[in-house]
């Protein structure tokens, strides 16, 4: 009766949005052939993602106005026997946009993609009173070819609008290189699957502000669950389930220098949040089936970076966990990147003297205070870079450290630029 058509579906939370909204069934069609689908299924009530979104206009009776101005539909409701399309997208973002407290009016809005999602943000954008510009790898009539982003004027608020990013695929480059366009004010990816797209974290990583489109999902949900039920939802429950989301679906992701009590720390997080535990280094002893001195003394730091990127790899594709690190997992922005897009990177910065009274037995690197000074120096400037929270670490207080991390939390779920 309700669900979902598009192509791929495996990134989608449609499904347990909506079953989470409403308690009725709501089914993911993987479509192949629209016209088999709008011809052989019935149903009462359907959403439409990439890359359908253009192409089911023509199975629309009835197109509202918000649709027809955007070309595209993302909704469709079977009313007294004819097919009524909508597009709940543009509430979806424009939504977004007022609890991100961005502002259009008067900015250089610019935006890749020229399908469904693009078009509907172009609408919105010259609604809200934006100047648009229009990128795309595709050349075509309004819109410039993607290589012009380097040579823009300046701009004000970057819009992601194509699929490239999304889970499983999130390990592919950003799309443009936002470092040439410093000014930018935020960057939208309407990617929501990873949390942190690689175009995100590239932004945030330069002070950008940066969102995904999980707020537009869910209220985009909401309005076309109205439609499909014909009732009212409040959007109180798109902000409450974001949050619950991002909550429950985020590692913790703990960095730090070796001794500062990585591991400790995380397993007592463990216990306190009821999440899962993992550590990269016990991970690397596993499955190299040796110690980490035997790793370095066998292939070098080299062999062991190569074990730490894999375990890495592994782990972050994971939701939920409490991650502890080794101390030189930074050194790779590769690691960085991965452990980003689904996690918090929380840095536990002891101070430097506790470093120096600790036990360095079974540390590879650092067989003298001399090798521990030059580590210090080269690693603290990274750790206080790609840190989402910073967690001063003195003495060995987990109750205290817990606390703390816990208000941390909290304040950066309500506003994540208040931090670090």
């Amino acid at each position: 009766m309700f669900g979902l058509i598009g192509n791929p579906l495996t990134h989608s939370f449609s499904q347990w949005i909506h079953e989470k909204l409403t308690n009725v069934d709501y089914h993911l069609w993987e479509v192949e052939d629209l016209d088999s689908f709008f011809h052989s299924s019935t149903f009462q009530g359907i959403n439409v993602t990439h890359p359908y979104k253009e192409a089911v206009l023509s199975y629309c009776d009835e197109v509202d106005s918000i649709a027809l101005r955007c070309q595209n539909v993302n909704t469709i409701v079977v009313r007294q026997g004819k097919r009524v399309g909508y597009n709940t997208d543009y509430i979806g973002l424009a939504f977004l946009f007022e609890q991100a407290n961005i502002s259009l009016a008067g900015k250089h809005v610019v935006i890749i993609g020229s399908g469904g999602a693009a078009k509907t943000a172009q609408v919105l954008a010259l609604d809200l009173n934006a100047q648009v510009t229009m990128l795309s790898r595709r050349s075509k009539e309004g819109v410039r070819p993607l290589a012009d982003f380097v040579s823009l004027g300046p701009i004000d608020v970057l819009i992601h609008a194509t699929p490239v990013g999304t889970a499983p695929y999130e390990g592919v480059k950003p799309v443009v290189d936002v470092s040439t366009h410093p000014e930018i004010e935020a960057v939208i990816d309407l990617v929501y699957n990873p949390r942190r797209t690689n175009l995100m974290i590239e932004a945030e990583l330069l002070g950008i502000k940066a969102y995904s489109g999980l707020m537009m999902l869910l209220m985009q949900a909401l309005k076309a669950a109205e439609l499909f039920h014909q009732t009212s939802y409040s959007s109180q429950w798109v902000l409450d389930t974001y949050l619950q989301q991002v909550k429950s679906s985020t590692n913790l992701v703990f960095i730090g220098m070796p001794m500062s009590g990585k591991s400790y720390i995380a397993r007592k997080v463990t216990e306190y949040m009821n999440k899962g535990f993992a550590d990269i280094d016990e991970l690397i002893v596993d499955h190299a089936e040796q110690s980490i001195p035997e790793i370095f003394n066998a292939g070098g730091e080299k062999v062991f970076r190569t074990l730490e990127q894999q375990m890495v790899e592994l782990v972050a594709k994971e939701r939920g966990l409490v991650i502890a690190t080794g101390g030189g997992v930074i050194l790779n922005e590769a690691n960085v990147r991965a452990l980003k897009r689904h996690g918090l990177l929380i840095f536990l910065d002891m101070p430097l003297q506790e470093l120096l009274q600790a036990d360095r037995k079974n540390r590879p690197l650092l067989d003298s205070e001399a090798s521990l000074l030059a580590m210090y120096e080269l690693r603290y400037p990274r750790y206080m870079h790609y840190a989402d929270i910073i967690l001063q670490r003195e003495g060995y207080d987990e109750e205290s450290v817990i606390f703390t991390l816990k208000e941390a939390l909290d304040a950066y779920y309500t506003d994540p630029w208040t931090q670090p």
